[in-house]
């Protein structure tokens, strides 16, 4: 067969589709044209526009097609400067994530190591605080017992003086006739 026929989804032969080489009709050959024109993109990196296409006529030669193609090349490599640029700045900005996320760590378990030094400086002042409440207890115990026995020594002490007043008193008495 001069043209090769597709297939359906089932194997079965669809419609024939025409070879570009053998065509039936006499009409010229259609040339390329891109679908992106280097004159149609932005400086400002807005993208690639739609250019117009050409006449598509036999006035079309290799050197329009030539340029076309340099023109498409020119496109690619703009868009491919793009592409590297935009990874760059992603790769920048995965760096400076995980700079970021690492100096996040780094003050976290800074944060941790302050938290447990609080802490264990709050136990040492608990402890502290309870053995000064100890002797202060133990203290005021002493107070105590030390004004109990001040009170009987005296309360001692009068007694010794109201027994030597009567004892002289006695004498006294004893002595005059």
């Amino acid at each position: 067969p001069d043209s090769p026929t597709k297939r359906s989804a089932k194997g079965a032969p669809a419609a024939p589709v025409p070879s570009p080489t053998h065509s039936p009709t006499a009409a010229p050959a259609p040339t390329l044209t891109p679908k992106w024109s280097a004159a149609g993109a932005t400086a400002s990196g807005g993208g690639p526009r739609k250019a117009l296409p050409s006449g598509g006529g036999a006035g079309d030669s290799p050197s329009n097609f030539i340029d076309e193609l340099e023109a498409a090349l020119s496109e690619l490599r703009r868009l491919s400067k793009e592409l590297v640029s935009a990874r760059r700045e992603l790769y920048a900005e995965e760096a400076s994530g995980r700079g970021v996320e690492a100096s996040l760590r780094r003050e976290l378990e800074t944060l941790r190591t302050e938290l447990k030094t609080a802490r264990a400086e709050l136990e040492i002042s608990q402890a502290d605080q309870r053995r000064i409440q100890a002797r202060l207890e133990a203290a005021a115990e002493a107070e105590a017992r030390a004004r109990e026995a001040q009170r009987e020594a005296e309360h001692a002490a009068d007694r010794a003086r109201d027994e030597l007043l009567w004892l002289r008193r006695e004498a006294d008495r004893k002595s005059s006739p």
